[in-house]
C-alpha cells in the first residue's frame, strides 16, 4: 500500500511542464507545474523546461558582396507549454541541438547574404530583425517561441578590416 501511495503522485517544478507518458506511449496529456497524480507503474511523468533559455551559436558565413563574416548570435526561446507533449514525442528534449541550432545556422547564413559588408554594420537592427523574423517562421509552428535574438559580434575578414582602415584613413587624410 505504501509503494502504490508514493508512487501515485509527484510535483512538477516551477517553469516546467509534466509530459504525461502512459507504457512509454505520449498521452498528449501535459501536467502543470506543482502537485499531480498519476497510476504507478502504468504512467510516468517526463518534465520539459518551459522557462526562457540561450542558445548561442558561431557560424561563418557570406555578405552579398562575398565577404566572409563569422557572426556569433544569442537567441533566447521557450517552449509553448500546450506544445510539450508533441515536441517530447518528436524531438525529445535535445530539440535545441536537433531543431533549433540548425535553424540558427542557416537563418544566419540566409540573410547575411542580402546585405553587403558595410550593411551588415549599418543596418544591424534591421539585419536583427529579419534573422528573428525567419527563425519565428521555423519555430513557432514547432512551439518553440521566440523571446529575443541578439548579434553578439559580426566579426569580418581580416582584408576586409584592413581594406576599411585604409578607406577611413584616406577620408582623414582627404
Amino acid at each position: 500500500v505504501l509503494i502504490f501511495g508514493f508512487g501515485s503522485w509527484g510535483t512538477i517544478d516551477a517553469g516546467h511542464r509534466g509530459v504525461v507518458l502512459s507504457w512509454g506511449a505520449v498521452t498528449g496529456e501535459v501536467k502543470g507545474e506543482g502537485f499531480y497524480t498519476k497510476t504507478p507503474w502504468i504512467e510516468t511523468v517526463k518534465e520539459m523546461n518551459c522557462q526562457i533559455q540561450k542558445e548561442q551559436v558561431q557560424t561563418d558565413c557570406a555578405s552579398k558582396d562575398l565577404q566572409t563574416i563569422r557572426a556569433v548570435v544569442a537567441l533566447n526561446l521557450s517552449l509553448v507549454p500546450t506544445n510539450c507533449a508533441t515536441v517530447y514525442q518528436k524531438v525529445w528534449v535535445s530539440y535545441l541541438d536537433t531543431l533549433v541550432a540548425p535553424a540558427m545556422q542557416e537563418g544566419i547564413k540566409a540573410v547575411t547574404a542580402r546585405y553587403t559588408a558595410e550593411e551588415l554594420v549599418s543596418k544591424r537592427e534591421l539585419v536583427r530583425e529579419d534573422i528573428s523574423k525567419l527563425l519565428a517562421e521555423k519555430l513557432n509552428p514547432i512551439g518553440i517561441r521566440i523571446e529575443a535574438l541578439n548579434i553578439v559580434n559580426l566579426d569580418f575578414s581580416q582584408s576586409f578590416n584592413q581594406a576599411i582602415e585604409t578607406k577611413v584613413t584616406a577620408e582623414q587624410n582627404a
